[in-house]
């Protein structure tokens, strides 16, 4: 779904409602898992990926699986760096699998002589923003950072209208990663994004796990609400220039 021309007006407190309607979702979008999306997006492109390691825990058992994101990057970009701070993850990638052109950095400070070797299409930040204390702070940086060096940027955050989440706040409970600071909207990741200076094209919506035909019951009755309800899936995609 596009963010029409009127609604980016109020992200840039253009304009004021204090009880703005917004149409968060187009019911024909597909049903489709985020990595299949992402995958899409990095196709023949230079690819600059922040937060490449992902949970060090669960490195293994993701590649076993084939759900670690930055592998499925390699397979399609013409080019793909991985980006992170996590220096035991990025060295146990490096000797467990041979897994090059991965930095142990700081997007926002350290010097990455690779940014001004060519010209990198888009830079992903997936599952990301969630975790980090001050995310406008850290939006307008890393704006700052890339936005002569990369045309496209796409990330990718919690959805608070997931449908776990309205099925948790029935029985009264939250279930959360311990360490996410965040839950979004699409009117909110996408008005936090304007304002730290990216020009917001487009949001769309993913699942996790159960985009591909299963046998379970629940996960069919769930493939329903998904389908006819994108707004109801597990994540936020985001996509933007820089």
């Amino acid at each position: 779904m596009k963010f029409s021309e009127d609604l980016k007006k109020y992200f840039l407190d253009e304009k004021f409602n204090s009880a703005l309607k917004v149409t968060i979702a187009d019911k024909k979008e597909n049903l489709q898992e985020s990595i299949d999306f992402l995958k899409e997006l990095a196709r023949h492109r230079n690819v600059i990926h922040i937060g490449a390691v992902d949970h060090q825990d669960s490195i293994d058992r993701k590649i076993q699986k084939g759900n670690w994101l930055h592998q499925h990057f390699m397979e399609v970009a013409d080019k793909c760096v991985g980006i992170d701070i996590n220096q035991e993850g990025i060295e146990y990638l490096k000797s467990h699998y041979g897994i090059q052109n991965i930095y142990c950095a700081d997007i926002l400070k350290d010097s990455l002589s690779f940014l001004d070797e060519q010209n990198w299409d888009i830079a992903f930040l997936p599952d990301v923003l969630e975790h980090i204390p001050d995310v406008f702070s850290f939006l307008q940086k890393l704006h700052e950072r890339l936005k002569n060096k990369c045309e496209y940027f796409c990330l990718t955050v919690p959805n608070a209208f997931c449908l776990r989440n309205i099925v948790n706040a029935f029985k009264g409970i939250e279930k959360i990663n311990s360490d996410h600071k965040y839950w979004f909207t699409p009117y909110t990741i996408g008005k936090l994004m304007a304002q730290a200076g990216f020009e917001v094209q487009e949001i769309h919506y993913a699942t996790r796990g159960i985009a591909k035909k299963k046998k379970k019951i629940e996960d069919r009755i769930k493939s329903f609400f998904f389908r006819s309800k994108p707004c109801l899936r597990d994540t936020i995609i985001l996509f933007s220039k820089f």
